[in-house]
């Protein structure tokens, strides 16, 4: 088992955790009540915790779905379906109860399922999580484009903090309009040198013999736990609706 492996969740299967992310992904894409929404956040949460994931590193990781939300919040409120009513008397264009509850909703539906992606993806190293899609019969050319652009995007963070680095050394501070062109230059070298190392990457696999497939190691056998995982996996995704539809 791959040292870089977390928790009791990064030691089953790759395709029977994968499976069972797609499964409660589709149940909670379609909970339609708070309570229920409430309810597959504080499992996902549950699930992360207890996989060796910290609260610092799920809070990191969520940080780009906190602005989203931010958005979400400040905008989804103000919505007026029919039937709708104004929290404030008077206020006829300010937020509703229905587009209030939309919000929590869609937020509380938001945060379960990144945290459930976040329990699902982060416990493996990525490239074996990508086998394991492709082990669910996932085509090839998509495993493959989200294992290059993965490692296209480690590069370009490299890139840039070493442009960032050097420019501090040089006094920049970016601050104003004069700040400008020296982000454009920035950005037009980052594209140059992206492209470049994309060809060059192309060319490189092609001497190597690649044909459209990646010899990927044959997984582990799957084991008695693995399939309990599922059949939890697939008795969770059933109760959801199904409580929804008897509440």
């Amino acid at each position: 088992m791959s040292p870089l492996r977390r928790g009791w969740l990064g030691k089953r299967d790759d395709r029977a955790r994968l499976f069972v992310f797609l499964l409660l992904a589709l149940s909670w894409a379609s909970l339609t009540s708070v309570g229920g929404a409430g309810l597959a956040l504080a499992l996902a949460l549950g699930l992360t915790l207890s996989s060796g994931l910290g609260p610092v590193h799920v809070a990191r990781r969520l940080r780009p779905v906190f602005g989203l939300l931010f958005l979400l919040l400040l905008l989804t409120p103000l919505w007026h379906p029919p039937g709708a009513q104004p929290l404030f008397a008077g206020w006829t264009w300010g937020p509703s109860d229905l587009g209030l509850a939309s919000a929590g909703l869609l937020s509380l539906r938001v945060l379960a399922l990144s945290t459930l992606a976040i329990a699902a993806l982060d416990v493996a190293p990525f490239d074996q999580s990508l086998q394991g899609l492709r082990g669910l019969g996932v085509p090839a050319p998509l495993v493959h484009t989200a294992l290059l652009t993965q490692r296209a995007l480690v590069r370009f963070r490299e890139d840039l903090t070493r442009i960032e680095a050097a420019l501090r050394a040089r006094g920049f501070r970016g601050r104003g309009l004069s700040a400008i062109p020296t982000y454009s230059a920035v950005a037009g070298g980052l594209l140059v040198r992206s492209v470049g190392r994309a060809e060059r990457l192309e060319q490189a696999m092609r001497c190597r013999g690649y044909g459209g497939e990646l010899i990927l190691p044959t997984p582990p056998p799957t084991r008695l736990a693995d399939w309990v995982l599922v059949a939890a996996g697939l008795v969770l995704a059933l109760a959801f609706p199904l409580m929804e539809r008897l509440a």
